[in-house]
Formats: C-alpha cells, structure tokens, sequence
C-alpha cells in the first residue's frame, strides 16, 4: 500500500461519518393534537363518545413564538396536515378536500395554543376551535366537531372541552446511519491495514 492510498482511505472514512452527521436541510416539526372524547352525537352517525378529533400540522420548521391569531400559515413553512374522527379522515394532499381553514396562535416557547381548524370534503366536515364557536352542535364554547355534510343535524361533538397539543420532530432518515455504518466499518478496517503496513515498513 503506498503512502498516498494510506492516507486518502482514512479521509474517505471521515467523510462517509461527516455526511452522515450532517443536520438535514430541513427537520419537519409535526404538531399533534387529541381531542377529549365526543360528548355528544345527533341524527343517524356511526360516531360514539368513545371517539374524538385528531390533528396534525407538520411545519418545515419550529413555529415562531408569540404569533398572533391571524397567523399567516402561508408563509410559515406549513409542510401537510390530517384530521380524523376515529372514522373519516382529511389529508392535505387529498384532492376531493374542498374546504380547508387553519389559524393557530403561538405562546413563548412557539406552542399552539388558540386554534380554529376546519376541513370539509363533500361528505364530512372536520373541525376543532379552541375559542368560543357557535354552530348547530356548539354555543359560544370550544368545540371539536364532525359533521355530515350529506344529512341534516348530524354528526358528532365535544362542546366543553378542548384537546391538547404536542409537537415532535422528524426521525433521522435511515441513511444517515447507513453512512454512519459504512464510515465506522472503513475507518476500522483501515486502521487495522495500516498497522499492518506500518509493521511490513519496519522490517
């Protein structure tokens, strides 16, 4: 082995472990949230109390802190959204989705904590208000809701509580620790090569 592959090896090494610890160009946040149980049902609904609103909201990056109500989601980096009944759910990249409404409002450390969600396709209406809403299941309270939109007064609600939020950030992409791994096996067996080298140079 001459000297120049003895050295040019090793900086391969470090440059496979380099990559894989780079920070990708961007982390995706997804915030989470989980409604209370429906406290309530109306007209002919596969929909009981033991089911609830879920969300999510997946931002390129954190939320700013202390955002005001009118958060302008268009420029925040909004990456995709969902939100389930516990029967029906809404994606954003589904198609036949014809309503979508989403403001949120940020505290201190850039968590949600006033919203108003509101998705709809042709059949189902999705929503979640943090604030006081009023509409044929809630009266100027916070409201998670599922509404037909096929039959009359009917549908399912939460009209006395809001859910929660929590936020996690994207796993490491698999990838990364195939690089790692390859990095770590070269470097190994390099400098078991290179001892052995050194040691026929000695001789």
């Amino acid at each position: 082995m001459t000297i120049s592959r003895l050295f040019c090896a090793p900086a391969l090494g470090v440059a496979l472990l380099l990559a894989a610890s780079a920070p990708a160009s961007a982390s995706l946040i997804t915030y989470s949230y989980a409604g209370n149980p429906f406290n309530g049902t109306a007209g002919t609904t596969p929909l009981t109390t033991s089911d609830f609103i879920a969300a999510t909201l997946t931002f390129d990056n954190l939320l700013a802190a202390n955002s005001t109500f009118d958060y302008n989601l268009s420029n925040s980096g909004l990456d995709s959204w969902s939100i389930a009944d516990g029967i029906e759910t809404l994606i954003s990249s589904d198609p036949a989705v014809s309503y979508v409404y989403i403001q949120i409002q940020t505290g201190a450390a850039g968590q949600i904590v006033h919203w108003a969600l509101d998705f709809a396709n042709s059949s189902e209406q999705l929503g979640t208000y943090s604030g006081p809403i009023s509409n044929q299941f809630c009266s100027s309270t916070p409201c998670d809701f599922s509404e037909s939109q096929t039959a009359s007064f009917t549908g399912a609600y939460n009209n006395t509580s809001a859910g929660v939020w929590t936020e996690s950030s994207a796993a490491p992409e698999p990838q990364s620790f195939a690089l790692a791994l390859a990095g770590f096996v070269l470097l190994v067996a390099i400098r078991t090569r290179f001892r052995v080298s050194l040691s026929h140079l000695r001789r």
